[in-house]
């Protein structure tokens, strides 16, 4: 089967899957009002392993410019609202997250591996985001 991420900015999870069977549930953090978290399916572009401080342990970023998977210097945010778009983790989450991943579809460049977020109620584009680390980079897991 297909591992995949599946995100729910409802309820602040992000599950990894195994075609239809859980791994594992993480507690978020997702988009605020004004800045939500973009409806679609994404694959993970890249990862930055020294991120800038906001962006705690661990960067991947998303097919989408801009927005990614990644840590936080701010683990109060997590179960709400309060991204600029991205998905935040606790930085023990998305190092493991990203240790589960490795390995996984090895003849691929990049990881295999979308990210769907259902449709909610706005995809407006944030327009004060912050420079994101290293976009374009690829990176064997």
């Amino acid at each position: 089967m297909a591992i995949r991420i599946d995100v729910s900015t409802t309820k602040h999870q992000l599950k990894l899957m195994d075609g239809s069977r859980v791994i594992k549930t993480y507690p978020i953090a997702v988009g605020k009002m004004v800045t939500p978290t973009p409806p679609g399916s994404y694959t993970i572009i890249n990862k930055d392993t020294n991120p800038p401080p906001p962006f705690g342990a661990l960067w991947m970023g998303l097919s989408r410019p801009h927005y990614g998977i990644h840590g936080t210097n701010d683990p109060s945010s997590i179960g709400k609202n309060q991204s600029h778009g991205c998905i935040r983790m606790y930085n023990d989450d998305v190092l493991e997250l990203s240790k589960s991943m490795a390995g996984k579809k090895l003849k691929f460049l990049m990881p295999a591996i979308t990210m769907t977020i259902p449709e909610n109620t706005s995809s407006t584009e944030p327009s004060n985001r912050q420079k994101m680390p290293r976009q374009g980079h690829l990176f064997h897991w």
